[in-house]
């Protein structure tokens, strides 16, 4: 008889359980939808997980990165500064988080931190527009420009399970009449004037 008025009130119980059990969010999205986390620092030496962040240097994978797309097509930094340009107000570009195959099959969710001047618009936004997360490798997010600053700079930090949240380099953006950035054939100098290549 207690046999069969268990069985009987498993299903109800495993509903019961189904419906009280709520998705765990990972560290990312936590750090961009929760107020506390838009207060955490994405920074070397900042505990987030029980863990102190890892500088890029002491990542297992050093070779993860963010890549930044526009129209679909991936941009390259200029050689001499290691620079995007910043694009015009309102224009956009996509940024992936590019992994090494040893990650292919890993519950890998990352998030991005861009200083003033951009603001992500897309897929899943945080901290008033200066956080954006996701998960996987084919995740993309989309950055827009908003401001007139000379340089902006996006830092990414990654983890997989429960592991140390480890950052990828910066990537930096400089208007094309900055300093030092090279632009058609003419490097702007230190000061800002002209100097034919």
């Amino acid at each position: 008889m207690l046999h069969a008025n268990i069985r009987a009130a498993l299903p109800v119980f495993s509903l019961i359980l189904l419906y009280s059990c709520r998705a765990v969010d990972g560290f990312a999205a936590w750090l961009v939808d929760r107020k506390m986390g838009c207060w955490t620092n994405l920074e070397q030496g900042e505990v987030i997980m029980n863990a102190k962040v890892k500088a890029v240097e002491d990542s297992r994978y050093p070779d993860v990165h963010l890549q930044v797309f526009r129209d679909g097509e991936m941009m390259t930094p200029d050689p001499s500064t290691s620079a995007y340009p910043i694009l015009s107000e309102g224009e956009t570009v996509q940024l992936r988080l590019f992994t090494p195959s040893g990650l292919d099959n890993s519950d890998l969710q990352f998030v991005v931190e861009t200083t003033k001047g951009a603001e992500f618009t897309a897929p899943y936004v945080g901290c008033e527009g200066k956080r954006s997360a996701g998960k996987k490798k084919n995740a993309q997010m989309t950055m827009k420009f908003t401001g007139e600053e000379s340089e902006i700079q996006l830092i990414a930090g990654w983890a997989t399970g429960h592991s140390a949240v480890t950052l990828t380099p910066k990537v930096i953006f400089k208007r094309e009449d900055s300093p030092g950035v090279v632009r058609m054939g003419v490097d702007l100098g230190a000061n800002g004037e002209q100097k034919d290549l």
